[in-house]
């Protein structure tokens, strides 16, 4: 790992607890050198995280307040009666299947919440003693209850009203920002990348469908009742990088993208045909083994036109520019994926763009030719972008939209993990979830920049 990096991940930590802008399982691409779209993509829809807050709607108050997990807090909603523990000194009373209020002050914050889990409380809300908001980390001394942070102001209005019922759970906050994108395919459905959703609970998703502004263009917003990943998906092996998200309506008045045959795909490689990319994020690019420049992107859709490029062409571009552990060669770009870009680099996707489509114009239709999925760098000279490729999984994708099977892939459903893991992708979880990413990317094969 390199010395740098101790840097690169206290920026992120910054980062990931004042916007989320990465994905739960990796951070994500944005446009490089595109500019903002003039163009009507009907069928680009873009991924985002409910907001999570104290709600109280009973008795004399009725509020809400932003509010978010603590560092290493379990991720895990919570109702119940309030009661004050002031600050947690000793083991809290009179708590026992309620929410304990606490103040922030001279003990730790692990410390404050294991007193409220050994009087049976069953969450905490620990508030400042000061003004403003402020984070908190549980450090190794992890409670088994959840544990949020809240400002002074809204601490002092809910010690007003103990002994009243309180609720941490999603808001009916519409945001203006997405983690990943999508691309509407009719009905109910949307097809993104797998490492955009594994292990996220639908409820804590909205999508927008068709927006080109998410701060004004919120029309369209639809919550999920279903994310199907793809069986076979691996993040170590990059390949497979696929999943579909069922809404739970249907949008109106929206065309979809058709997903192309193998023959338009593989025609259109051959003529190394113009294909536009879609997303929001900054215009910023990196080379492989700089370390990213990461800022919020903005709510607006953006686009670039590339060019569709061999799977070979694109494996011998890595392997200009990486070289494996064993010092073999690199043969990365499978037969799932797809490659596009341009050899000079300056445009591309990178981090934000992740599940957006990449889109092929022919003949008067709109053709779903790639998932943005992974790169080396981004926008970096003599490298290509790498997506899923939609015509490789077109099969499997009608089979489960058009209700013969329930999963992508072939694995036995008694054998399937089904059990989600209930990840509400906060800021909390994305950090430490993108830890372990660096981790990998660093000291496994440090060159590959995952999208």
């Amino acid at each position: 790992m390199r010395t740098h990096t101790f840097i690169q991940l206290l920026i992120m930590f910054l980062l990931a607890f004042s916007y989320p802008v990465m994905s739960p399982a990796n951070p994500q691409p944005r446009i490089i050198g595109g500019f903002e779209s003039p163009n009507d993509w009907p069928y680009m829809s873009a991924l985002m995280y409910k907001s999570l807050g104290v709600q109280m709607n009973t008795g004399s108050l009725s509020a809400s307040f932003n509010s978010s997990f603590m560092a290493q807090s379990p991720a895990r909603l919570f109702n119940g009666t309030l009661v004050s523990c002031d600050f947690a000194f000793d083991v809290c009373t009179g708590v026992e299947g309620h929410v304990c209020l606490i103040s922030r002050g001279t003990t730790t914050f692990a410390e404050k919440a294991k007193n409220c889990e050994a009087g049976g409380g069953i969450g905490a809300i620990i508030y400042n003693n000061v003004d403003g908001d402020f984070l908190g980390s549980l450090g190794s001394n992890i409670p088994n209850i959840p544990v949020i942070s809240l400002s002074q102001a809204a601490g002092s209005i809910l010690l007003a009203h103990e002994n009243e019922i309180v609720t941490f759970g999603y808001t009916s906050h519409i945001p203006s920002s997405s983690f990943c994108g999508a691309t509407y395919i009719g009905g109910k459905w949307l097809v993104t990348a797998a490492h955009c959703v594994v292990d996220v609970h639908e409820e804590a998703l909205f999508v927008n469908v068709g927006g080109h502004d998410l701060s004004v263009d919120k029309n369209r917003v639809l919550g999920v009742s279903r994310i199907i990943v793809h069986d076979d998906y691996n993040p170590d092996l990059l390949g497979n990088d696929i999943a579909l998200i069922e809404l739970n309506g249907v949008p109106t008045d929206i065309s979809p993208a058709l997903i192309a045959s193998e023959a338009i795909l593989d025609s259109a490689v051959i003529d190394q045909a113009s294909v536009f990319a879609l997303g929001r994020g900054q215009q910023v690019g990196f080379l492989p083994g700089e370390d990213p420049q990461l800022s919020a992107g903005p709510p607006q859709l953006f686009e670039l036109k590339v060019n569709l490029r061999s799977n070979d062409a694109c494996n011998t571009a890595i392997n200009n520019h990486a070289v494996s552990a064993d010092g073999s060669i690199l043969d990365l770009v499978k037969d799932d994926m797809v490659c596009a870009g341009t050899p000079t680099g300056e445009v591309g996707t990178c981090f934000g763009d992740s599940g957006g489509p990449l889109i092929l114009k022919q003949n008067g239709q709109n053709y779903l030719v790639g998932i943005t999925s992974w790169g080396l760098g981004c926008a970096a000279p003599g490298l290509y972008d790498v997506f899923s490729r939609a015509s490789y999984f077109k099969s499997l994708i009608e089979r489960v939209t058009s209700g013969e099977i329930n999963q992508l892939g072939d694995v036995p459903a008694n054998k399937k993990n089904n059990g989600k893991t209930f990840l509400l992708s906060t800021s909390r979880e994305m950090f430490f979830i993108f830890i372990s990413v660096l981790i990998w990317r660093f000291a496994y094969r440090r060159f590959i920049k995952n999208k």
